[in-house]
């Protein structure tokens, strides 16, 4: 037996993910979009996920928003996420993507500097990434901050 509430959050489901895809920009691989409710709070709950990235989660923590308030606030807060996005937007189809994501969380663990990862994927290069690939993460990967100082153990 199937009642109105369960159309209507299918409705809203469709209607929120369809928004959110239409907000993201391009990419060589397509974002995986998926609207559910948080079995805890009633609110709707947005993920996005990407072979290139750790993933995005956007939850509403309330069970009363409706779906038009639902999208506003989504929409709002990827304006928030747009580094992230355009990184994405850029990165090419990855045949080593668990080499990749590995190099992406060491950077942003310990902070590396553009240069940093730099020396890294020069490194590893030869081994585990496509030349795409390395210059995805050399060109998008890493802070402009001071450059890292030489150890004294050198």
């Amino acid at each position: 037996m199937c009642h109105a509430c369960c159309v209507d959050d299918a409705d809203d489901t469709q209607r929120i993910k369809a928004s959110v895809i239409a907000l993201l920009p391009p990419s060589r691989r397509a974002w995986n979009v998926m609207v559910s409710k948080n079995s805890h709070t009633g609110g709707w709950v947005t993920q996005l996920d990407h072979e290139a990235s750790h993933g995005l989660v956007f939850d509403m923590g309330e069970s009363g928003a409706n779906a038009d308030e639902t999208i506003a606030r989504v929409s709002g807060w990827l304006i928030g996420q747009k580094a992230e996005l355009d990184r994405i937007a850029v990165a090419p189809v990855l045949s080593n993507a668990d080499s990749v994501m590995e190099i992406r969380a060491l950077a942003s663990i310990f902070n590396w500097s553009k240069l940093e990862v730099s020396a890294v994927v020069r490194f590893v290069e030869r081994w585990t990434l496509t030349a795409a690939e390395a210059e995805w993460l050399i060109s998008t990967i890493g802070h402009d901050g001071p450059k890292p100082e030489r150890s004294w153990d050198f």
